[in-house]
């Protein structure tokens, strides 16, 4: 009885340092994904920084032109 209780308290102690390390893995992995997405959208921002746009999603060479056409945004 003694041997077996021994033996089960160490295989739930395996359990619970396995749960640990994949859950330290799960964390791991989910910022590196977030930090991977960060830098593909900062890289596509910094990509197409040099077309200004507007607040309505315009390239801002359209929304100067509406002068043109007294049409104002509302």
């Amino acid at each position: 009885m003694i041997l077996q209780a021994i033996l089960q308290r160490r295989h739930e102690k395996l359990h619970d340092q396995i749960a640990t390390k994949m859950g330290f893995l799960f964390i791991v992995i989910l910022l590196s994904l977030s930090s991977l997405f960060f830098v593909i959208f900062d890289y596509r921002e910094r990509a197409t920084a040099h077309i200004p746009f507007t607040k309505f999603g315009l390239p801002s060479g359209a929304a100067r032109s509406s002068h043109r056409t007294n049409w104002t945004p509302q």
